[in-house]
């Protein structure tokens, strides 16, 4: 008999995600019997909800630790370490463009650059600086994915290795 939650992890759906300012990360897989419910949680608490959709973003949420619901206020979603997050937020990242959820951006600014965006980083000394998709930010601290080789994995390079690229102006058509 198996105990309540204790699902194989194929059914393990939905990952509720927080990190305040200042605090660590808080991430944990629920069941999909308790998704519906994890959900309201998290949005009763401003925590943000990823859909596992993808091998890649699976193969990081089965890392993480089971969240667990119980009586209203009580429920819990555990610590996690700050890289197993911000390897998730990349994965997830990754998973929305591969999707066509999300289209990539150009940054106006060093501060403004956030996940989305369109960064040239350098690949080598020797190779040079290729195109990328910033996938996730913390600090000066960049998880990215090249442009033009999606299947490429994830790298991570320092604010110092890369580059905005070019603001295009709007030009209206007389």
């Amino acid at each position: 008999m198996k105990k309540n939650g204790s699902k194989s992890s194929s059914t393990l759906v939905p990952i509720i995600l927080h990190q305040a300012t200042g605090e660590r990360p808080r991430a944990a897989l629920f069941s999909a019997e308790d998704a519906k419910k994890a959900k309201e949680v998290a949005e009763k608490r401003s925590f943000a909800v990823i859909e596992v959709s993808s091998a890649e973003l699976r193969k990081v949420a089965n890392r993480l630790p089971r969240g667990t619901l119980s009586a209203p206020g009580l429920d819990v979603v555990p610590l996690t370490t700050l890289p197993l997050y911000n390897e998730l937020m990349a994965a997830n990242t990754a998973t929305a463009f591969a999707q066509g959820k999300l289209e990539p951006k150009m940054a106006a600014s060093w501060d403004a650059i956030k996940a989305g965006d369109l960064v040239i980083a350098q690949h080598t000394r020797a190779d040079g600086w290729y195109e990328a998709i910033v996938l996730h930010r913390t600090n000066e601290i960049f998880h990215l994915k090249w442009f033009d080789y999606p299947r490429d994995p994830l790298f991570v390079r320092h604010l110092k290795a890369i580059a905005l690229t070019a603001v295009p102006t709007t030009s209206k058509a007389a």
